[in-house]
């Protein structure tokens, strides 16, 4: 964990109090946040310090933002609010997924045609809604999708 990913837990960023590292990736860090006024966790990405100086994938974080915010799809994660750091660096909060990566599930088990094809059904549906609203998933791996328990699904 680097010094920067430090730094912020603990700290209230309008109204969200950073509560702990999820992951980091190549583009940036993923915390738990809390709503301070609502008490809702959240998830909490920010844009590594790097990052910022290449303004293509400045733009390209913020257009994602914008067009995800809009999509709203059940397979899709759901983003409530972007900023910016009193460092300059990015930010947007998502919805908190309570769940496991696929990766995850299948280290533990071996999955049924019937669960392949549950959830192949589920990622066709949202990559659908997400291409149709011009967003190209540039890091589809086991790692980034994430199993949630919704109504018994």
């Amino acid at each position: 964990m680097s010094e920067e990913t430090n730094s912020l837990i603990g700290q209230t960023i309008g109204d969200y109090q950073i509560v702990k590292l999820l992951g980091e990736g190549g583009m940036g860090e993923v915390y738990a946040a809390d709503h301070r006024t609502l008490g809702h966790r959240t998830a909490f990405k920010v844009l590594r310090r790097e990052i910022m100086n290449n303004q293509e994938a400045v733009e390209r974080f913020r257009q994602e933002a914008r067009l995800i915010a809009r999509v709203r799809h059940p397979n899709l994660i759901d983003i409530f609010d972007i900023g910016e750091l009193p460092d300059e660096r990015l930010y947007y909060v998502m919805e908190y997924l309570a769940g496991q990566a696929l990766s995850s599930l299948l280290e533990k088990k071996r999955l049924t045609f019937r669960e392949v094809i549950h959830i192949i059904r589920q990622l066709c549906a949202g990559l659908n809604a997400a291409h149709q609203a011009g967003i190209v998933h540039r890091d589809l791996k086991p790692d980034n999708l994430f199993l949630v328990e919704r109504a018994g699904e």
